[in-house]
């Protein structure tokens, strides 16, 4: 049984995986692979945002009576992470690799600094105010994207 800092962590790891093939393929001027990697890359973050906002954060939420804390910090980046991912897409139609390099750099010093929080601070917060919950029971009830 895997607990909530595992498996988001490791679902951190995948979705960086995907993100990198897209960056990858931008550099190559593959710019097909680049779409379908990125495509790939914002149903995973997509799926994860959900996983933490829909069932995640309102149950850690209610286990501590915290509502205006790091949950509320955690959505206010995913907003921004996902304005930076429009950016990237936008790059990518235009087929502009300068503009699309220096939106993936945003992005990803972004993306690590929220996944420092998250995986540092708040999956461990999770884990202990939620003991009942594991990384299987999150998967089960995971909303599809």
């Amino acid at each position: 049984m895997t607990c909530i800092s595992e498996l988001l962590t490791a679902d951190h790891r995948r979705c960086d995986g995907l993100f990198e093939a897209a960056v990858r393929a931008a550099e190559s001027a593959d710019w097909d692979g680049c779409r379908r990697e990125l495509d790939a890359f914002r149903a995973a973050l997509s799926r994860h945002m959900a996983i933490e906002e829909e069932i995640l954060f309102p149950a850690f939420e209610a286990a501590t009576g915290v509502a205006a804390g790091p949950t509320q910090v955690m959505r206010y980046e995913h907003q921004q992470m996902l304005g930076l991912l429009d950016q990237l897409h936008a790059a990518l139609a235009a087929s502009d690799a300068q503009r699309f390099d220096d939106s993936a750099k945003s992005f990803a010093e972004m993306m690590a600094t929220h996944g420092a929080k998250e995986e540092n601070i708040l999956y461990p917060l999770c884990d202990e105010a939620l003991p009942a919950v594991t990384g299987e029971s999150l998967q089960k009830r995971a909303p599809e994207k």
